[in-house]
């Protein structure tokens, strides 16, 4: 596409010699390639503003004390996880676990 510009002689000057590009019309096209780079960025950092204004921060975890962690359990309760977890106790060590 061809069209007729009028621009800043000093200006062109000055983006040539800055980017070493060879001619003017290089110099524009570069230009129109920023700016479209420049809009695409804006507009993902809109897109990113909007899906962070509709998504909730999670809710703070509950904390839960020793006694309420305890709560309920029986010496019958303790004893039969004790039993079902005895094959992580009795095996051979296969990390680096502390004996």
């Amino acid at each position: 596409m061809q069209i007729q510009v009028a621009i800043n002689d000093v200006l062109m000057n000055e983006v040539l010699a800055v980017t070493h590009l060879k001619s003017k019309e290089e110099a524009i096209e570069q230009g129109l390639k920023l700016l479209l780079q420049i809009g695409q960025q804006q507009k993902i950092q809109n897109q990113r503003e909007q899906l962070g204004s509709k998504i909730k921060s999670p809710k703070q975890r509950r904390r839960y004390s020793l006694a309420e962690l305890l709560e309920g359990t029986t010496p019958e309760t303790v004893s039969k996880l004790n039993a079902e977890m005895a094959w992580a106790r009795d095996g051979e060590a296969v990390g680096r676990e502390l004996a």
